[in-house]
């Protein structure tokens, strides 16, 4: 026994529906051929999606992100490649790298690997400014010196440089004597 497809009540009140707004379209958009272009594009997904039906979850969502995108939204990012995909790669790369250092040492070069250190990692708490941390003065809290970037440390800082400055060391002077006339 075959079974046939039987649309149900609301699907064939939706279709009647959708038949009248398309006949009032074409009759309106005499005037507007972009609009009624449009509209059928809308119109041939609605029947799409309504009796051929996207009968997955994927499908619904491609239907769906379409529409957003011929709105005007933003449209949907690829995913990421797979961890089973992008592992070998990785380990391709390292492999290159350690044979880039292995020739390195023969040759007699010997360079800092900045990519060995592991990045200090920024916790959520670490970004939030906190009561208990900053200078209170007159009644405010100053948090200025939290929210500078770090200083340089001992290893980047370049040599200090000498001044010349002859009042180096004793603050604010005075003009010195005056002469009187």
């Amino acid at each position: 026994m075959e079974e046939k497809y039987v649309p149900c009540l609301t699907s064939v009140l939706v279709f009647f529906v959708l038949q009248f707004i398309f006949a009032f379209s074409l009759y309106c958009c005499i005037l507007h051929k972009h609009l009624c272009l449009k509209f059928l594009e809308m119109y041939n997904d609605s029947l799409d999606a309504l009796f051929l039906g996207a009968p997955t979850f994927k499908g619904r969502k491609q239907i769906e992100n379409r529409r957003v995108v011929e709105l005007g939204g933003k449209s949907v990012k690829k995913h990421r490649t797979p961890l089973s995909v992008a592992k070998p790669a990785l380990k391709n790369q390292k492999k290159r790298e350690q044979k880039k250092m292995e020739e390195e040492k023969l040759l007699g070069i010997f360079r800092k690997r900045d990519k060995d250190t592991k990045p200090h990692k920024t916790r959520p708490e670490d970004r939030v400014l906190r009561s208990t941390e900053g200078r209170f003065r007159n009644s405010i809290l100053n948090v200025k010196h939290l929210l500078a970037p770090p200083k340089p440390s001992g290893k980047d800082m370049s040599e200090p440089k000498m001044r010349k400055d002859k009042h180096k060391g004793k603050g604010k002077q005075k003009g010195g004597r005056r002469k009187r006339r």
